[in-house]
Order: C-alpha cells, then sequence, then structure tokens
C-alpha cells in the first residue's frame, strides 16, 4: 500500500527486476529450467500414477465384482433378500447357477474388507466356489496408511523438490553475492530495504510466472501419452494448481537467504566487500608459476566458496536431469499390464482344486484346449489361498 504523502516507486522497482533478469543471463536460464523441470516431473508422475488408478477403476466398472458358482435355486433366494448385496445377475449352468453379484459400498472398502465381505456372505450360505474380480480388487486401498508404491513416489518428489530449492538458492546467491556494489550504488541514491525485497520479489514472480505453467504444459503431455486412456482433466486442474503453489512456495523459501543478503548491504559494506575482494593476499610462496592450469587453482583457492557453490549447483541440476531421464525411461506399459499370472499369457482360464481333479482329467483338458485355433502354448500355473 502507498500513501498520499509516498512515491509510488513500483514502476521503477519493477524496471529494475526486470533488467537485472534480462542482463543476467545465466541466473535466467537456470532457475526458469530448474522450474519447469521441478513443475514437470512432479506433474508427470502425479498424472501418471493418477491415470493409472484411475484407468483401473474405470475398466473395473460394470464388472461383477463376485462371482458365486454351482448354486441352487434356495441358495439364489436368500442371496435376493442379503441386505449387503447392492445387484445379482443370475446365470443359468448345468451344475445350477452362477451369480455375478457387487456388493454395497464396495467402492468405500479396503482390499481386506471387501474379502471379509465376501467370505461373510460365502459362509453364511454354504458357498464353496467364489471367485473374486482381481481387477476390481487392485482398485481398492489395501488398508495401510501408504503403500510401498506412494511411499516411493512421495520420497521422489520430496527429493525433486528439495533439489530443486538448493538450486535455486545456489543461482540467486551466486548472484546477488557479484552485484552486492550495485546494490550498494541503489542504497547510496536512496533505495530503502522495502525496496530491495520488492525487487527480490519481482523477480521470483517473474520466474515463476513463465516456468510454472511451461512446466505444467509438459508434464501433463507426458502424463497424457503415459496414461491416455486415465486422462482426467478434473484432476489434471486440481493437481495444476497444487503443484503451482507448492512451486512457488519452494521458490520463496529458496530466497529468503539470498534476500537477507541483498537486505544487509550497506554502501560502506559494499565499498568494503569490493576493496577486500580485490585485495592482494599475503602468501608464503615467493614464486607461481603462471600458466592456465596454475591461474586456474589460484582463482579456485581464492574464491573457494563460490565455486563450492557453483559446482553443487551444476552437479544438482545434472541429477535432477538425469534423475527424469531415467523414470521416464524406466516407464515400460507392457510390463504394467503384464503382471501376476498375466506375465505368462494373454488369457487364463481358472479352475478349482476343491474337488482333487485327477491330472489325466487336467491333461486332457489341455489337449482341448491346444487343438483350438491360434493357440501356441499354454502355461500351468499352480496356486494356494490360504485364508
Amino acid at each position: 500500500m502507498t500513501w498520499p504523502f509516498e512515491n509510488d516507486t513500483s514502476a521503477i522497482t519493477k524496471k529494475i527486476a526486470k533488467n537485472d533478469i534480462d542482463k543476467n543471463r545465466v541466473k535466467k536460464v537456470f532457475s526458469l529450467t530448474t522450474i519447469v523441470f521441478a513443475t514437470a516431473l512432479l506433474m508427470m508422475l502425479i498424472m501418471f500414477e493418477s491415470g493409472y488408478e484411475t484407468t483401473k477403476d474405470r475398466m473395473a466398472e460394470g464388472q461383477p465384482q463376485v462371482v458365486f458358482y454351482d448354486l441352487s435355486q434356495q441358495q439364489i433366494e436368500l442371496l435376493y433378500s442379503e441386505e449387503n448385496i447392492e445387484s445379482i445377475k443370475v446365470t443359468e449352468t448345468e451344475n445350477g447357477y452362477d451369480a455375478s453379484i457387487t456388493i454395497v459400498d464396495a467402492t468405500k472398502m479396503t482390499q481386506y474388507g471387501f474379502s471379509s465381505a465376501v467370505d461373510n456372505i460365502s459362509s453364511k450360505y454354504d458357498i464353496h466356489h467364489v471367485t473374486r474380480n482381481d481387477l476390481f480388487m487392485d482398485s481398492l486401498p489395501n488398508g495401510g496408511l501408504l503403500n510401498q508404491k506412494n511411499m516411493v513416489l512421495m520420497g521422489v518428489a520430496i527429493f525433486i523438490i528439495i533439489v530443486s530449492a538448493l538450486v535455486i538458492y545456489n543461482v540467486f546467491y551466486l548472484s546477488v553475492v557479484n552485484q552486492v556494489r550495485q546494490f550498494g550504488q541503489l542504497r547510496t541514491v536512496g533505495m530503502t530495504q522495502q525496496q530491495t525485497k520488492k525487487i527480490m520479489r519481482y523477480e521470483r514472480k517473474f520466474l515463476c510466472r513463465i516456468g510454472v505453467p511451461i512446466g505444467l504444459l509438459i508434464g501433463g503431455l507426458a502424463g497424457y501419452l503415459l496414461q491416455p486412456d486415465g486422462w482426467d482433466w478434473i484432476a489434471a486442474v486440481v493437481w495444476g494448481i497444487i503443484i503451482s503453489v507448492i512451486i512457488n512456495f519452494v521458490v520463496k523459501v529458496s530466497l529468503n537467504r539470498p534476500t537477507k543478503i541483498a537486505l544487509s548491504i550497506s554502501p560502506i559494506l559494499s565499498s568494503k566487500y569490493m576493496m577486500e575482494r580485490f585485495d592482494c593476499k599475503v602468501t608464503n610462496k615467493e614464486k607461481r608459476k603462471l600458466s592456465s592450469l596454475g591461474l586456474a587453482i589460484i582463482s579456485i583457492t581464492s574464491h573457494w566458496k563460490s565455486i563450492l557453490v557453483s559446482v553443487l549447483s551444476l552437479g544438482l541440476s545434472g541429477l535432477l536431469f538425469v534423475l527424469a531421464a531415467t523414470y521416464t525411461a524406466s516407464i515400460d506399459p507392457e510390463s504394467i499390464v503384464k503382471k501376476d499370472v498375466y506375465q505368462y499369457g494373454q488369457f487364463v482360464i481358472d479352475t478349482t482344486g476343491k474337488y482333487s481333479e485327477k491330472v489325466s482329467e487336467i491333461e486332457n483338458f489341455k489337449q482341448k484346449i491346444m487343438e483350438l485355433p491360434n493357440i501356441s502354448n499354454i502355461k500351468q500355473v499352480v496356486e494356494t489361498d490360504i485364508s
């Protein structure tokens, strides 16, 4: 807020901030690249996971959650009166009836709760042949606060945020240190600490307004390409807003220390800094070899703090880039689809072992399937369910 008796210097501070960004291309490129990469990676990770879960939910919709086999007419009538069953679809077979059912509020249950509800119904009406929809089961939470997959994604997201914050902090720290003389001159002509803070704030807003939308666009596009069937515009908009707030907060926190350094600079301090910077230090070595390597060593030992910050910034930027490339290259949609028993083939035929089928009957069944056209191979998988 500007009082009537005060001069409105917002236009001047904005111009100074814009000129500083345009002049310092290294800061502009590094900061924008970091913000774009961090935003795009977070958006891609979240939209990929959200799209994967949405795809499973959409595939599970309209399918029966549980199928009861070989039921009698009396069991069918009892199931119709069961209050925990939402809908029943009955099919007549040679051995009786098969019932495809959906459980009341099953989508709000955990995997353990859903299995318990099915077990209660099957034991209540003496039903022995039960098949649960694995696709629907996978769409339910496992009951824990955080499963292993979510913990990994959260760890990657936190790592991206920390690395991005360090890179942005290092870039602005070097920029402020190199601009000590400029800030001191501005303080000489009357610039206040509040105006200095506004300059840093304008630089932050300028970078975020450009980097965040570009990152959201790239990350959203990558998430759509990885999971096109699970794309949800509402989820994309909501997560886009959340990620924008997170990135803006991270950039703001990263600039706290450089802003404090800029606020503490006075004309006298800037002059002292420049004198100390170019002051010759006394050394025990009377002679130095003035080669390119020797001059480089002298420069590194004289300004080792700035060199350390620069190397750290470059290393973290490269690490962030390698992380993005590795994660993107490691995603294999085919391996995601082919999990559990589907890694052996495209179709699964389940048979129960409660009646202890003879080995000869199983072999005859396999032989009949092999006689069908377009069948190249059969893989027998034996599973044991302990409940």
